[in-house]
């Protein structure tokens, strides 16, 4: 009733991964009983759970405590309407665009070695090789066409050095995951990402959400005129 397998994340992780869903304050000791006989079915093996929970939920976050799931996370969700349409001045060899299947590789190592925000890398359970290969996984993802609508990416000298994964969700564009190569930071080359994103692709709302922790990428959204709306505690709970 409240959980249900991650089959992906069971399988880049290697471990049985499960999300539970969303419930509310008055389900209390039913979730006490299902989550002690779930947890008895896997007491031989390892297990890893992971859920969301308004900010404001506070009953919710108590009960997620008192059954020993751990906070990682805050996510912080930003939203932008309209079309950006920012005059950019790129330094010479640089070029955005549409991705292509050639760029898979580029892009696969780019995101494993540009994340250290997420809550994978954060959790002290997860393996940084885990959280690194999860990301990589993620981004090939949409070349499989399993995640993702479109993707935008940066080239130097006809190398990608950046990336966008886009998902577009009825008149709203999610920005699913950016990196920009470390070398290549401080360029305004996610800037220009997302413009091109705005200009390129028709929605009314740009919607983006990131980790608390992540100060650099809350100062560029902002500085782009998205505003904040919501807040989610992510919590994840080990069976170690």
């Amino acid at each position: 009733m409240f959980f249900k397998k991650d089959l992906w994340l069971s399988d880049v992780l290697n471990n049985n991964v499960f999300s539970l869903s969303h419930f509310s304050d008055n389900q209390k000791n039913l979730l006490i009983k299902s989550f002690s006989d779930f947890c008895d079915k896997y007491i031989l093996q390892n297990l890893f759970i992971f859920t969301k929970v308004k900010t404001d939920l506070i009953k919710n976050i108590h009960i997620l405590e008192d059954l020993g799931f751990k906070l990682i996370d805050t996510n912080v969700l930003f939203k932008r309407e309209g079309q950006l349409k920012l005059e950019m001045q790129l330094k010479d060899n640089l070029e955005i665009r549409f991705a292509e299947k050639s760029h898979k590789i580029y892009l696969g190592e780019i995101a494993y070695s540009n994340f250290i925000y997420s809550r994978f890398h954060i959790d002290p359970h997860i393996k940084k090789k885990h959280a690194d290969n999860l990301k990589k996984k993620w981004v090939e993802n949409f070349f499989l066409n399993k995640r993702g609508d479109y993707m935008v990416v940066a080239l130097h000298k006809n190398k990608p050095i950046a990336f966008l994964q886009l998902i577009l969700k009825g008149r709203n564009l999610i920005i699913d995951l950016i990196a920009v190569s470390f070398n290549y930071r401080g360029q305004k080359i996610g800037t220009a990402l997302i413009n091109f994103a705005s200009e390129n692709i028709k929605s009314e709302k740009i919607l983006v959400g990131t980790q608390i922790s992540n100060i650099p990428s809350i100062k560029l959204y902002q500085k782009l005129g998205f505003n904040h709306f919501e807040s989610d505690y992510v919590f994840h709970y080990h069976n170690l």
